[in-house]
């Protein structure tokens, strides 16, 4: 199963040393937006403490925002005194919008077989491991089934393909088709004309024959 990962997590990171006693901000903040982008949703933006103390193996938090309007708070880890850092989002803290959720599924429906397929996610997702969200598809012939997927780990990687519950309508290309060929055939007999319904899914009428001991005397 494919999984489309929204972002990434658990990045080492290095920083090149001052002769200060606290970490450069700038180039933390820079790190994190770095190591922490994706392809379908990226860091924009990030806000770090000032004032950090250089301390190996010492943590802090920074806040991110996330294209599309998501926000998560990020832990920075030093690795080692000023230089190597860790980055990690931090579990139960990742919100995605709609902005960014809605065209990785739509991407996910269209390499499954089913393009042209719209999707309808809540305005904001509050990331949670194992959680089931719901969302609604509607597809090219302009009919709705509900969508639902989970989040397989805390920093907003998607399981993919999303699932359609049962008896609901799937968009084109999902599942088996059933085709003419699997139709089967039907005898429809009307007055003196006969109707067979053949494999192919067409109609084929000819005239019903009289029977010649039936048949009315002169």
């Amino acid at each position: 199963m494919r999984a489309t990962a929204l972002i990434g997590i658990g990045i080492v990171f290095a920083v090149a040393g001052c002769g200060s006693d606290t970490l450069d901000a700038d180039e933390v903040e820079s790190g994190i937006e770095e190591s922490l982008s994706g392809a379908t949703a990226s860091v924009s933006r990030v806000s770090c403490p000032s004032e950090v103390k250089k301390e190996e193996g010492g943590t802090f938090t920074c806040d991110a925002k996330l294209d599309g309007g998501g926000k998560a708070k990020v832990t920075v880890t030093q690795a080692s005194k000023g230089r190597d850092f860790t980055y990690s989002f931090k579990p139960g803290t990742v919100v995605l919008t709609d902005n960014a959720v809605e065209p990785a599924l739509e991407n996910d429906l269209a390499a499954s077989g089913a393009p042209d397929t719209t999707v309808d996610c809540p305005d904001t997702i509050k990331v949670k491991e194992g959680e089931t969200v719901a969302c609604t598809a509607t597809g090219a012939g302009g009919r709705q089934t509900q969508l639902t997927f989970t989040f397989s780990s805390a920093d907003g990687t998607i399981d993919s393909p999303p699932s359609a519950p049962r008896n609901h309508y799937r968009p084109p290309g999902w599942g088996a088709r059933r085709t003419a060929k699997h139709r089967p055939a039907c005898l429809c007999v009307r007055g003196r004309q006969r109707t067979l319904r053949g494999s192919d899914g067409r109609a084929h009428t000819t005239r019903k024959r009289r029977n010649p001991r039936m048949a009315r005397p002169a």
